[in-house]
């Protein structure tokens, strides 16, 4: 039971307690002074309106009966009659009779003697230097019958003469005196001592006053009210507010938590595109060190192959020296032979063996293919051989004896010929093979290089690799900083959009493209007004502010909240004209 009290009784701020006294006083006193220059307007329009025209009409009435009542009460003498038709008027007002005896305005003669009884002020006011300046009615015998002076209007404050004249002696005048009005503090005191008795002004006093502290009573009661209102609005208000503080707060602490993941994974990103750069420039390095090792070894297979041809073509040249050799050698052998041979022609038997080295000759001449030249000079010369031979067939026949020793010594030296052409054939085909060898010397140190070149052009290409994978790394490690820049900028737009439309929340926000906002917008009353640069639409409200809408496929959460801010537009409103 207490705990619904307590819920139906919420519990009253001694302050706000306070404020709302505070603010009663102070209505209620302003309310007074509004009734007070109320009231100040209500005692002039009371006794100098209505009082004032009262005693106007009652001033207008008396000139025209007062005058023959207290003139013919004064023929007869009869004083108390008189006196009591003067204190008739309850002494409001003054009646004063005097002696004058002149119809002129002013008279400095006359005497007072006869008056209304009254403790009003108009009593302490009068005298006979101020008699004048009232209005007076003649007294005459016989009794004046017709009115000469009359009221106009019940405000007018003096008579005019109506043009009519009573004729008789002038007996006295008539003064009517108007009654003093209380000021206005005297008659508010007289009201405040009692403000209950209702007579005459008193009675629009009590009712402005009511009436006014009625007025400022219903607008305490109403700002109070509204007051409460609001401090609920209010109270819901930081509590919401409050509620999305704590909602901000956490969404900070998440995206300081992800802004702090993308910067260990930005420095993560950095460190290992550090390590590859540092690992592609000393691959890099390690390339162009082999490269160099690569060219310095090629420059030196290069002079080794030069020294390389050089030894060869030096080898070729001594060859051809030592064939030349051999091929003189050959031909003093030769003609040695035919020398010998014509000596043999001395014998059939040594012409027969001679014929038969001559034959063995011819093959030897057909083989050395390269000794052509030298085969039919020696040719030329067995041709001469041969007409010697026939010089000498006498002396042959004696020295038979010495031809078959000569026979026997050419036998050996033909023997050591053989050998010789054999060793000679031998070094032709070492000259051949160290030929073809440095041929192929020469074709593996052509492929070597042909090699190099495709290695060098290998490694080229992969340092222009790992320069555009550096260049790439760069830009991934830029567009990682770009996107925690992005991801800082959403969140502070996030945090100005929670502070500029805090009531809006983003879990709430529909994911839509540009067009769709558009058409919500239009439908909110929004106008075309131009087309942006980078896609973008501007639209405006005759009654509002304008607005920038880009045409994306999709709206991010604070690009929408930036929109319905600019517009001027609650998330339902768009919602419902979506």
């Amino acid at each position: 039971m207490k705990h619904i009290i307590k819920q139906k009784l919420p519990r009253i701020n001694p302050t706000t307690l306070i404020k709302s006294l505070g603010r009663f006083t102070l209505i209620a006193t302003f309310s007074l002074g509004l009734a007070t220059v109320k009231n100040w307007e209500n005692y002039k329009n009371y006794w100098y309106g209505t009082i004032f025209a009262v005693q106007t009409v009652d001033f207008n009435m008396l000139s025209h009966t007062l005058p023959v009542k207290l003139s013919y009460t004064l023929l007869q003498g009869n004083i108390e009659e008189l006196q009591r038709t003067l204190d008739s008027n309850y002494g409001f007002f003054g009646l004063i009779v005097t002696d004058c005896k002149m119809a002129a305005k002013d008279c400095l003669s006359e005497q007072i003697l006869y008056q209304s009884k009254s403790s009003q002020k108009w009593t302490k006011e009068i005298s006979l230097a101020t008699l004048s300046s009232h209005p007076y009615d003649l007294l005459q015998s016989p009794p004046p019958l017709q009115v000469e002076r009359q009221y106009a209007k019940p405000r007018d404050s003096k008579p005019i003469p109506t043009g009519r004249v009573n004729s008789g002696q002038i007996i006295g005048r008539v003064y009517y005196v108007r009654g003093v009005p209380p000021t206005f503090i005297e008659d508010y005191n007289k009201w405040i001592k009692e403000p209950f008795k209702i007579t005459g002004s008193r009675t629009l006093y009590t009712s402005t006053v009511a009436l006014f502290f009625v007025s400022g009573l219903s607008a305490w009661i109403i700002i109070e009210v509204v007051l409460s209102a609001k401090r609920n609005e209010q109270r819901l208000a930081q509590q919401q507010q409050e509620q999305l503080r704590r909602e901000a707060e956490y969404e900070q602490r998440l995206a300081q938590q992800q802004r702090e993941q993308l910067q260990r994974e930005a420095e993560y990103e950095q460190h290992l595109a550090q390590q590859q750069r540092e690992q592609l420039q000393r691959e890099i390095q390690q390339i162009k060190l082999e490269l160099e090792a690569k060219n310095q070894q090629t420059i030196k297979l290069i002079k080794q192959r030069e020294r390389g041809l050089a030894e060869l073509e030096s080898y070729r040249q001594e060859q051809e020296q030592n064939k030349r050799e051999l091929e003189n050698q050959i031909a003093s052998y030769e003609s040695e032979l035919a020398f010998k041979e014509q000596q043999q022609q001395e014998t059939v038997q040594t012409l027969e063996d001679l014929q038969l080295l001559r034959q063995k000759l011819q093959e030897t001449s057909r083989r050395e293919s390269e000794a052509k030249q030298q085969s039919n000079e020696l040719n030329a010369a067995l041709e001469g051989s041969r007409a010697e031979l026939e010089q000498i067939k006498a002396l042959s026949r004696d020295s038979e004896t010495y031809l078959l020793k000569e026979s026997l010594r050419l036998e050996e030296e033909n023997a050591y010929l053989e050998g010789y052409r054999a060793e000679l054939e031998r070094i032709k085909e070492q000259s051949k093979d160290g030929e073809n060898y440095y041929v192929g010397e020469n074709d593996r140190l052509e492929k070597e290089k042909v090699q190099l070149n495709s290695e060098l052009h290998l490694s080229k290409s992969r340092t222009q690799f790992l320069e555009a994978r550096n260049r790439q790394l760069d830009r991934e490690l830029s567009a990682a900083q770009e996107n925690t820049q992005i991801l800082e900028n959403n969140i502070e737009l996030q945090n100005l959009s929670q502070n500029s439309h805090s009531c809006i929340p983003w879990n709430q926000l529909p994911r839509i493209s540009g067009r769709r906002a558009i058409g919500s917008l239009e439908r909110l009353g929004f106008i075309r007004q131009d087309r942006g640069g980078g896609g973008h639409i501007v639209l405006k409200r005759v009654v509002t502010s304008s607005c920038t809408v880009p045409l994306h496929d999709e709206l991010a959460s604070g690009t929408l909240v930036n929109i319905l801010r600019q517009a001027n537009v609650t998330l339902e409103e768009f919602l419902d004209n979506l």
